[in-house]
């Protein structure tokens, strides 16, 4: 079955918002990386969210969600938020793998993908006239390329230590 303009517009978004702040990361060096949680400690000894979730990251993410949401349908603000809403669930992500005492920067399959698709889809499903199968498709797809991507990396990462 082939996605429907809606379910490809918010896959577009999705990985907009969740791709540009490592892009942004990897460009800046570490500049201006300040962290979301100010490298404040939790109840259970560890960091609310870890050092990888910046407000560099956030903003930048944002930032490129509303501009591609612009180019797509001209509508800024509706990308702004689809962004913001989709790194809040990242952040939800990171929150919960240092409950479990998952290592930054650890993948953790499922985790690592359905907040920060499930939160933007289900929130604007209706303003952007989704159906249950663009939400479903579209969480589906960003998952199984999220899952492809961390399998990717791990075997590129596993490659660099040899040479």
């Amino acid at each position: 079955m082939i996605m429907s303009w809606e379910s490809l517009y918010v896959l577009i978004l999705l990985i907009t918002a969740n791709s540009t702040p490592w892009i942004v990361g990897k460009l800046s060096a570490g500049r201006a990386a300040w962290p979301m949680d100010g490298g404040r400690i939790a109840w259970d000894g560890e960091r609310w969210l870890g050092c990888h979730k910046t407000w560099r990251g956030f903003l930048c993410g944002i930032l490129a969600s509303a501009m591609v949401s612009e180019l797509c349908t001209g509508n800024v603000l509706s990308g702004a938020g689809f962004g913001a809403l989709s790194l809040t669930g990242d952040a939800l992500s990171s929150f919960i793998k240092r409950r479990l005492r998952c290592a930054p920067g650890a993948e953790v399959p499922l985790i690592d993908q359905l907040p920060e698709c499930l939160l933007p889809l289900l929130a604007y499903a209706p303003h952007l006239g989704l159906t249950i199968y663009d939400v479903l498709g579209a969480a589906l797809a960003f998952s199984i390329m999220g899952l492809a991507l961390t399998r990717l990396r791990a075997v590129m990462f596993m490659l660099a230590r040899r040479n």
